[in-house]
């Protein structure tokens, strides 16, 4: 009984020891199965971040390529060239032409692997019009829309365009372009996300089914064709309800229609609103062996088997760990080989561009040097800091002796506030000047005149450093222009000269031209004696002759006066219909005679107006004699007057204006606003006012007509029209330039009109309209 009692209490032992020896082995498996999920979850947690932190670099660098094109000289030289005023036919299409080169390289030397990196890239302008694109054969098409919703940021950063007809999205990096601290346009950048899935996100090399998504503002963006996934995407939960660094199981449908237990973490990408979301089947990170396996080996051989499967499960686990742990390194050194050849390619890419910039800065500083005009530059303090050598020799300071010295120790006293006016107004206003003139102090105190433009300098944060000047030594050029003065003073005085001796000169020859016109007359009046028919032909002919010099002489001695300055006006008051119906009697009896139709067409007019009434009457008189000496029998003149307010220029292409008399008492009425004014606006030194009123006559005839080079060329003296038909006509040439002084005097202006020879012409006068307070 004994011995059965302890073997009873030996089995029984046995099976506490052996049940106690199971529970210990299922417990210490299901810690081992909690460590491992635990190192299982950590592992595939830190590989997410290593992808979100190779795309947070991916995205930085992308950021700072564009940042590069920004602060690029192609696009500061376009916007300084354009600000300058040039158009895309002198300078703009070559600054166009730098930036799309730049955008070219770019594309071209940015890659990943062997795929280029860019797809497109553009520059958008401020009225959101592409000035410059350039792209790939597998670039995007961008609408307006999308491009004008750029412009309304004004930070840089990254964003996704999705393409919903083409079940893919495309990912763009834009930041913004500032000129003179205003917003100019917009550079964006345009990658295809295929390049980014195959290189940074999807990089496997080994069998899963585990599927790294690229999320954006709580949706994921499709996957790239070729990616296998085991899970339908647009069955799997809003990932903006899985919190960061946080697993999510659920079950999802697989891509046959079956249900499959998925794991889900999402992990945040620096700087930037994307997200890495990983889709995991729980078998692959867990096994799924079913505990029940172990209760069924009795009694010893539990014991084994329970011994084996523990051993078997440690042996297991201590595989999977390792196997984790291998491809943790193999990763780790696929990723440090990338990043050296990455490295590797942005040394070489910057090697080259110093090697460009050092290139550039040769050919500047050749040209800097070979301008011949002046080039210096000074700190915000007035000191200079740079200058070529032209500057240096045009100022005397051998060497580098001028560097240094106070920029206004250059410019004579009466001209630094000039300049200092001209820097505060303009250059710090708008960033450069108009062209201005100067003197310049050179080192021996003697001065020189300079024609220049000076510019702003500034930094990156576009604050003020300095400034430039280009100038340009114009003292042949003012030399030139004295002695232009001079020739025309002295042209001037001859003029006047010649002007007063022929004035002197025709008073002289009138005074015995009377005495042998009066004693022709006498002999024609027969106070002599009868004379024959052959003597009264040679009297007659005498006379008329000695009548044509005097009108020459007369018409000499007026231009002559004018001319000389000392011819003035009468004005007095002349009531100016009377003054229009009498000057067409004057020509009436050659009308009868040539059997020419006269008319008038006088409108509503002032009776009285102050004028020279006889200068006036001339001016009348010589227009209507004129046309009644070249309208042919039978052809017809008409007179006409009207007040005229239409401005001062008389035709849309002529730029001269009428200028009026400068005397203080006389005042232009405006009928039509009551009252009287000035006819002078003090402030311009006599320029007519807008809305004042003036006089108008014409007249018109149907004669021989002008050509268009002959429409100013008659009112020159001695000037008559090239024709058969005016040659047969008697004259000085000096009765329409003798008109022009007349109305030049009075303030106004007289031209001419005609269709062409034959088909008449009409000449008018328009005088300011005058009258007292």
């Amino acid at each position: 009984m004994k011995s059965r009692r302890k073997e009873h209490l030996a089995v029984l032992l046995a099976a506490c020891v052996l049940v106690g020896y199971i529970a210990f082995l299922l417990f210490a498996n299901y810690r081992a199965q909690v460590e491992l999920r635990r190192s299982t979850l950590e592992h595939l947690k830190q590989e997410m971040e290593k992808r979100a932190a190779a795309i947070g670099y991916f995205s930085s660098e992308r950021l700072n390529d564009l940042k590069g094109i920004a602060t690029g000289k192609e696009l500061a030289f376009y916007f300084s060239n354009k600000a300058l005023g040039m158009s895309l036919r002198y300078g703009l299409s070559s600054n166009l032409n730098d930036i799309a080169g730049s955008f070219d390289h770019i594309i071209e030397q940015k890659r990943l692997g062997n795929d280029r990196i860019y797809t497109r890239i553009d520059f958008i302008g401020s009225g959101f019009e592409p000035h410059v694109s350039r792209a790939t054969p597998r670039a995007p098409i961008v609408e307006r829309p999308e491009l004008e919703e750029l412009l309304t940021t004004s930070n840089s950063g990254v964003g996704i365009v999705p393409r919903p007809e083409t079940n893919s999205s495309i990912l763009k990096f834009f930041i913004p372009y500032e000129f003179k601290e205003a917003k100019a346009g917009e550079i964006v950048a345009w990658v295809d996300l295929e390049t980014v899935y195959r290189h940074l996100i999807q990089v496997t090399h080994s069998p899963s089914k585990r599927v790294f998504h690229l999320g954006y503002s709580g949706f994921q963006l499709p996957l790239p064709a070729g990616i296998e996934t085991p899970v339908d995407i647009s069955k799997i939960p809003d990932p903006s309800a899985i919190p960061y660094g946080e697993v999510h199981q659920f079950q999802a449908t697989d891509m046959h229609g079956g249900t499959i237990d998925v794991l889900a973490l999402r992990v945040p990408v620096p700087n930037t609103p994307f997200f890495v979301l990983a889709v995991v089947p729980y078998s692959e990170l867990f096994l799924q062996d079913a505990l029940w396996r172990l209760f069924v080996l009795p009694g010893a051989l539990a014991f084994f088997v329970l011994a084996g499967m523990w051993l078997l499960l440690r042996i297991k686990d201590q595989n999977l760990i390792l196997h984790i742990r291998l491809d943790e390194s193999t990763k780790g050194q696929e990723e440090v080989a990338l990043k050296n050849l990455q490295l590797r390619k942005e040394i070489i890419e910057r090697e080259e561009a110093e090697k460009a910039l050092r290139s550039s800065e040769k050919q500047y500083r050749k040209l800097y040097e070979g301008m011949r005009d002046g080039f210096v530059s000074a700190d915000c303090t007035g000191v200079i800091t740079e200058c070529n050598s032209a500057f240096r020799e045009m100022l005397g300071y051998p060497g580098e002796e001028i560097y240094g010295l106070p920029y206004d120790s250059l410019t004579p006293p009466a001209w630094q506030p000039i300049e200092a006016d001209i820097i505060a107004g303009q250059v710090r206003v708008r960033g450069y000047s108009d062209l201005y003139e100067k003197e310049f102090q050179r080192k021996d105190r003697t001065t020189f005149p300079a024609e220049l433009r000076t510019y702003l300098l500034t930094d990156e944060r576009e604050k003020a450093t300095g400034t430039w000047t280009i100038l340009r030594d114009i003292s042949d050029r003012k030399q030139s222009e004295q002695e232009l003065r001079r020739a025309k003073d002295a042209a001037e005085k001859g003029n006047q000269a010649k002007s007063e001796f022929l004035a002197n000169m025709s008073h002289e020859l009138r005074t015995p031209l009377h005495h042998i016109m009066g004693f022709l007359e006498l002999l024609q009046y027969g106070s002599g004696g009868e004379l024959n028919e052959v003597q009264k032909t040679f009297v007659d002919d005498s006379l008329q002759s000695s009548r044509h010099l005097l009108d020459l002489i007369n018409d000499i001695l007026d231009i002559s006066k004018v001319e000389a300055g000392k011819a003035e006006l009468n004005l007095a008051k002349v009531n100016l219909r009377a003054l229009l119906e009498d000057s067409m009697k004057m020509i009436s009896e050659n009308a009868v005679k040539n059997r020419l139709t006269l008319s008038t067409e006088i409108m509503d007019i002032p009776d009285i107006i102050f004028a020279d009434a006889r200068k006036l009457k001339q001016i009348i008189y010589n227009l209507l004699s004129n046309a009644a000496k070249f309208t042919p029998n039978g052809g017809s003149i008409c007179l006409g007057s009207r007040l005229s307010a239409e401005g001062f220029r008389i035709d849309p292409s002529d730029e001269e204006t009428i200028g009026l008399p400068s005397s203080p008492e006389f005042r232009m009425s405006d009928p039509r606003k009551g009252g009287s004014r000035s006819a002078l606006d003090p402030g311009d030194g006599g320029a007519p006012q807008a809305g004042v009123d003036f006089i108008e006559i014409l007249v018109r005839d149907g004669g021989i007509g002008l050509g268009a080079n002959d429409l100013e060329r008659i009112f020159k003296p001695f000037e008559q029209v090239e024709s058969s038909m005016a040659r047969r006509y008697q004259g000085t040439g000096l009765g329409l330039a003798l008109t022009r002084q007349f109305v030049g005097l009075h303030g106004g202006r007289i031209w001419a009109e005609s269709e062409g020879e034959g088909k008449g012409s009409t000449f008018h006068v328009l005088l300011p309209l005058l009258t007292t307070e």
